[in-house]
């Protein structure tokens, strides 16, 4: 696994082996309770990870994991 330095840009796209994304690795229950995501079944409560098949809420223009990924300042 690359590791990414403080002020490396790759940072914002980062995703690991369990699907957790962004460089502070966001899985899908914190961006449901942020309302930028809505999901049933997510890792920990029926998932062996974050699989992002379910449905982006299109909060401020987000609605696909790739857009998250490249909008450091959501």
């Amino acid at each position: 696994m690359r590791k990414l330095l403080s002020g490396d840009q790759n940072q914002y796209q980062f995703e690991n082996p369990l699907s957790f994304i962004g460089k502070y690795q966001f899985g899908k229950i914190l961006l449901i309770r942020l309302a930028y995501y809505k999901a049933n079944i997510y890792y920990g409560h029926g998932a062996d990870k974050n699989y992002w098949r379910d449905r982006w809420t299109q909060k401020k223009g987000i609605d696909s994991k790739l857009k998250f990924l490249n909008s450091p300042n959501v």
